[in-house]
């Protein structure tokens, strides 16, 4: 998978608008689908169509649910070229399904995503990190886009607690835990080392274009884990590369 255009910061959409732009300047028969963009359709002026649940008012859509194999049979009789999928695979039930469709159809596309500061932010509410509706957490490594499921446990890493967080995983702290004769546990974790306020604003996405075969895969097989421990590990250690 070549990766032509990447970033974690701000919204993208008029650079793959643009991008758009000149792969059609280029070839004026490229035939471009956005799929689940009906709710905002800003990418109207190069889309030649939509998919979705509903249809997009004055443009061309191909409604269903897009879990749906014949959905996904119709899509490719269509022969799209380029495929923009933009703010909806945090929220779908089976991403993997999607984006397996979307490697088998399209050797070249624009995905977009909250970044994953954003879904350890607090966004809508003091009490719950990220966007309350998503399922899914995402990091773009060099090769290939890796997914996570967003567990309620994800609040364990709410920015509000990180000094403490950082206190409890200390030198010192640790040692007055073998003191003590007490296991680190999850205390030992600490906050996630990664993590970015200044990139976790709402206005922050995950966003890249690709040419190739789409590479993607599900962190740990999809496993949470055995213990609330290896899934803090999970997202400790398993987000941590790349964007």
């Amino acid at each position: 998978m070549k990766i032509v255009f990447s970033s974690d910061a701000g919204l993208s959409r008029p650079k793959a608008v643009d991008y758009v732009r000149s792969l059609k300047a280029q070839n004026p028969r490229l035939k471009v689908v956005d799929i689940g963009g009906a709710a905002n359709p800003w990418s109207a002026d190069v889309a030649d169509a939509y998919v979705d649940m509903r249809p997009v008012p004055g443009l061309r859509t191909l409604t269903g649910d897009i879990h749906d194999p014949g959905l996904w049979r119709e899509i490719k009789s269509e022969g799209f070229d380029f495929c923009i999928c933009s703010h909806t695979l945090e929220d779908i039930r089976d991403p993997l399904f999607v984006l397996a469709q979307i490697r088998d159809t399209f050797s070249q596309g624009y995905i977009a995503v909250p970044n994953k500061h954003v879904e350890f932010g607090h966004i809508e509410s003091r009490r719950y990190v990220g966007y309350g509706h998503h399922r899914w957490i995402f990091t773009l490594a060099p090769h290939e886009l890796r997914l996570i499921a967003k567990w309620p446990f994800a609040s364990h890493f709410s920015p509000r607690r990180r000094a403490l967080a950082a206190f409890k995983a200390s030198a010192v702290a640790n040692a007055y835990r073998r003191l003590r004769g007490r296991k680190p546990g999850l205390s030992a974790i600490g906050p996630l080392p990664w993590w970015r306020r200044d990139l976790a604003g709402p206005n922050n996405e995950l966003a890249f274009i690709w040419q190739g075969q789409l590479e993607f895969r599900v962190i740990n097989a999809d496993y949470a884990g055995e213990s609330v421990l290896a899934l803090a590990r999970l997202y400790r250690d398993e987000l941590a590369s790349g964007l």
